[in-house]
């Protein structure tokens, strides 16, 4: 972390250097250490001879097998096609990923490492594929979740055992003649679970030796569970029939707008929204909602929907590309949608489609989905609540008489 603060600080004032020193028209971009430049085709070689130069006098420690000059680059690992205006998956990168997909089916237990790889090489495909994230989330859970062994004590030395954790039942220390681990977090004493240390003297012990589950933190072993085998089989199949291209030119505005809102207050809730399409039209709906709703469809909100007003406002956010898309030919095409929330958590996750947070990374799983499907993009921005009254009243109208600010007159969608 030391390395990339200092080396890209570093790089930053260079660049400042070589902007100075390149004064003809370009473009300059810094990744951490890794400089990439545009400049016309006629100056742009005379341009890096001077750069070249300038940190060899300077000394500057310089990664030659990297340097490049060409229509044709490969920067953080990506090959730019800059003249046709595409990026591309380099092969190498693709056959690595899928080895390690290979090698994480294997077998349910892996290593940390190994989880810890696909995960970083993971986050970096998606960067131009981000509606892929949202799906890592379950195999985060599992590297998070560290595995339990047993281990036993002797009945007798159980008042020194006892001492030896934490009221949290952590291990402060090891206890004398065990391997035990310290920092090692005790769950279960002879098959009981324990939660505090108070536990621990309501254990029903006898003359045998004492089985103790315990969590190990410094553990390289991991188990996968079966969501996580699902969706490693899932890029897997991705990876394979991927298109490796991808376009440089971002998609489109879309001239509309839409503002949305979401309503919770014990187990009681609802969403709504407006939608201004660029010819005039104005479409509206709004939906209410009750703890019920989510556990029959088995999607864990906590019975105070309050908690879970993220989710709800996600909720509504699927709800605005559902509808905007009817009135795209085929309901798909390559655009992307303002959208406007009040709720910041729902506006930074349905941005970045990543939360390893239940039970939003559920709705930004079907977000994702929608949004491939529909091959456009949502760009989610920020409404005080204050200003957001329409899309407010119509998330907590309970459908009876008529809708709030006269929206009688507007189409509905159900």
């Amino acid at each position: 972390v030391v390395s990339a603060h200092f080396w890209s600080r570093l790089g930053g004032a260079f660049q400042r250097l070589f902007h100075r020193m390149c004064y003809l028209p370009h473009a300059s971009f810094l990744y951490v250490d890794d400089l990439l430049m545009f400049q016309e085709t006629s100056i742009i070689g005379l341009s890096a001879s001077v750069i070249a130069i300038l940190c060899m006098l300077l000394r500057l420690p310089i990664s030659w097998k990297k340097c490049e000059l060409g229509p044709t680059i490969v920067w953080i690992g990506w090959e730019f096609h800059l003249a046709a205006g595409f990026i591309v998956l380099p092969t190498p990168k693709r056959a690595k990923i899928l080895e390690l997909i290979n090698k994480l089916l294997q077998s349910s237990h892996c290593s940390k490492k190994s989880l810890e790889r696909f995960l970083g090489l993971a986050l970096w495909v998606t960067q131009l594929w981000p509606s892929m994230r949202t799906w890592l989330h379950y195999l985060y859970r599992d590297l998070h979740s560290i595995p339990a062994s047993q281990f036993s004590v002797d009945p007798g030395s159980w008042e020194t055992v006892c001492n030896c954790v934490s009221d949290q039942l952590v291990f402060t220390q090891k206890p004398p003649f065990s391997a035990i681990p310290v920092d090692g977090q005790l769950i279960q004493v002879r098959h009981q679970p324990v939660k505090t240390k108070a536990d621990l003297h309501t254990c029903a012990l006898s003359d045998k030796r004492v089985w103790l589950r315990i969590r190990d933190p410094n553990s390289s072993k991991r188990k996968l569970s079966q969501s996580s085998t699902r969706i490693l089989k899932m890029y897997l199949r991705w990876l394979k029939n991927l298109s490796p291209v991808k376009s440089m030119w971002p998609k489109p505005q879309w001239s509309g707008l839409c503002v949305a809102d979401a309503f919770a207050t014990g187990q009681q809730g609802g969403i709504g929204g407006v939608i201004n399409f660029p010819n005039g039209q104005c479409c509206w709906f709004s939906l209410p909602l009750c703890h019920s709703d989510f556990v029959a469809l088995q999607i864990p909100m906590h019975d105070n929907l309050q908690k879970d007003i993220a989710s709800l406002e996600t909720l509504a956010q699927i709800a605005f590309v559902y509808i905007t898309i009817q009135h795209f030919p085929g309901s798909r095409i390559p655009l992307k949608i303002p959208m406007l929330s009040d709720n910041t958590t729902a506006e930074s996750l349905s941005n970045k489609l990543f939360s390893t947070n239940m039970p939003i990374a559920l709705f930004l799983e079907k977000l994702s989905l929608l949004l491939s499907m529909s091959h456009i993009d949502a760009d989610i921005s920020h409404i005080p609540g204050h200003s957001n009254d329409y899309a407010d009243a119509l998330s907590r109208w309970d459908g009876n008489g008529d809708p709030p600010h006269l929206f009688c007159s507007m189409i509905v969608f159900s």
